[in-house]
């Protein structure tokens, strides 16, 4: 997801620059980069446990949790100063190569996970059997509602 979410800020400042980005459009790219950030979530969710040995893992997760409240703080600050430093095109270009670095960074991980790691068994039997649990469904629509909201202001 990092290499799409690149492309579509790119395209946002190439259109923009090129003075064809109209509102809808820029709500269009903006809705699709923020429907993005449930794929990472739960890319960290199944990659973790088969990177990080057991006894690691809490370590690991506090670490991953850690660096959210980070980033949603700093994240607009730097982007203030990007934009007062050298506008647009600088904060959309630092945003483009941010997630470029990212997969640049997921690239370098193993192809193979640990093999003794769990393997998902049946997901589809596995989600309708959450699903038909009226509180687990209204917390994953009221999450994914969520996301699919504050996705675009990240």
């Amino acid at each position: 997801d990092n290499l799409l979410r690149a492309l579509l800020v790119a395209a946002i400042l190439l259109l923009d620059r090129a003075g064809s980005l109209p509102l809808w459009l820029l709500f269009a790219l903006v809705g699709a980069i923020g429907a993005l950030t449930p794929a990472t979530r739960v890319g960290l969710g199944v990659v973790v446990p088969r990177l990080v040995p057991d006894d690691a893992r809490t370590s690991a997760n506090a670490a991953i949790a850690g660096t959210e409240p980070l980033a949603t703080i700093a994240g607009p600050v730097l982007a203030g100063l990007l934009l007062r430093a050298g506008g647009l095109g600088a904060a959309m270009a630092v945003d483009a190569l941010s997630y470029l670095a990212m997969a640049a960074a997921l690239a370098g991980l193993p192809s193979r996970f640990d093999a003794d790691a769990p393997e998902p068994d049946a997901p589809k039997a596995r989600l309708h059997e959450l699903m038909t649990q009226p509180a687990v469904a209204a917390v994953t629509l009221l999450s994914a509602l969520f996301f699919f909201s504050y996705g675009p202001t990240e």
